[in-house]
Order: C-alpha cells, then structure tokens, then sequence
C-alpha cells in the first residue's frame, strides 16, 4: 500500500488538488493499486494552526509517506500577516529566536 500526503495549499489548490486525487484514485483503482491518502496542513491552514506556512508536524508526516501532491501556498491575506524578513512564528522582526 502507498501512503500520499495530500496538501491543498491555498487558493487554487483547494479546487485542483482534490480534483488530481480523484483522477489518482481512478488510476490506482483500475491496476488495483491501495493507496492511504493523508492529508496535512500547509499555506494558510498551517499557518492558522501551527504558526508557519510548512509547519514541521507536515514535514515530519510526510517524511512517513512515499510521496505527496501539492497546491500552491500562498494569499493576499497571508502575505499581509507574514512580512519579509520578519519570524514566521510570531511575526515579531527579523531577531526574533524563534525564527
């Protein structure tokens, strides 16, 4: 059996990656390949609930896949809570030692 991360990301992806996991599923499906789809936070979402756009607990889970599909991260609205330079954890400045 396959284990694949699945990792909406943001805007388009959260239409196309699901849409590229149905096309997947139909193809492992016809040469009866099993395959456990896992998915984790990344963009926004993990950024909402872990503090970073790739937060480790994905990087850690994925290390435990044997392969991911992805979207594009990346928002208006993320872009606007994340400023260059700055620690992506707390957004306090580029001395932050979190970062």
């Amino acid at each position: 059996m396959l284990k694949i991360g699945v990792l909406l990301g943001d805007d388009i992806g959260l239409e196309v990656v699901p849409e590229a996991v149905k096309v997947m599923q139909a193809a492992a499906a016809r040469v009866g390949l099993e395959v456990q789809w896992q998915e984790h936070p990344i963009g926004r979402r993990g950024h909402e609930l872990h503090g970073h756009t790739m937060p480790q607990v994905t990087v850690d889970a994925l290390e435990k896949t044997d392969g991911w599909i992805t979207g594009p991260i990346g928002t208006m609205r993320t872009r606007a809570t994340i400023r260059p330079g700055s620690c992506r954890r707390c957004a306090s400045g580029s001395n932050c030692s979190r970062a």
